[in-house]
């Protein structure tokens, strides 16, 4: 199955509201629009608050069970200012709290 941002955006709503994402955009493939069957989903997110590594973890790992799909799972912070430029173009909006 071909996965476009509409669906990735429709899916994940809720496990962002769930985890406290302030923010969330895509970028890489499936942004562009070029994702293949075996793409991942790349998301640039960022938190109300500071999550630890645990909650991370069990984020990223309930997006890949509802994309069923790898899940490249980035926060704000830790884009480093070399990759920041590339992926500027593709980023897509996924989630903005209310």
């Amino acid at each position: 199955m071909k996965i476009t941002a509409d669906h990735v955006r429709k899916t994940v709503a809720p496990i962002f509201k769930k985890y406290g994402v302030k923010r969330a955009r895509l970028f890489g493939s499936v942004a562009s629009g070029s994702a293949g069957p075996a793409s991942d989903v790349d998301i640039l997110v960022s938190f109300r608050r500071p999550i630890d590594g645990w909650t991370y973890a069990g984020m990223a790992r309930e997006l890949e069970e509802v994309l069923l799909r790898p899940v490249d799972l980035v926060t704000e912070n830790a884009l480093s200012d070399h990759i920041r430029p590339r992926i500027e173009s593709d980023l897509t909006p996924l989630y903005e709290e209310r």
